[in-house]
């Protein structure tokens, strides 16, 4: 009776398959797994979102504009950017509460390694310390 337990058990457990249908097995096993770390991800991003005490205490939105490739390479600076009127119009917005300007370095800065031949310029932009959540010490 113990011997044809054991070989009913033995046939569930180790049966003789192809390898195609192995191949198959694990394939459709780490699928599984990653449709179930996926889900998982998209639970914990969207309670994230919408939890309200991680939110940020201030909410900033920068906008640009397109500008025209020509006008920047021959140094026209008029087109470059919003115009007065464009950052009037938008300060008159309701949604607004305050609104200012990224103000580009006046000074070249660069980086290389010599050795490798390597040579870029750097451009810095910098924002009034009322827009920044951590003024640095």
């Amino acid at each position: 009776m113990a011997h044809s337990s054991q070989n009913i058990l033995k046939k569930i457990l180790q049966p003789r398959r192809n390898w195609l249908q192995v191949l198959l097995a694990a394939i459709g096993f780490g699928l599984g797994i990653v449709f179930l770390l996926l889900s998982l991800q998209l639970y914990l991003s969207i309670i994230a979102f919408f939890s309200p005490h991680q939110k940020t205490k201030n909410s900033y939105v920068v906008l640009s504009k397109p500008i025209d490739i020509l006008n920047s390479i021959l140094g026209s600076n008029d087109n470059n950017g919003f115009s007065k009127s464009e950052l009037n119009e938008l300060k008159s917005q309701k949604f607004v509460e305050n609104l200012d300007v990224f103000t580009p370095n006046q000074f070249g800065v660069t980086a290389y390694i010599e050795s490798l031949g390597f040579y870029t310029e750097m451009f810095f932009e910098a924002l009034p310390d009322a827009f920044l959540d951590d003024v640095p010490a």
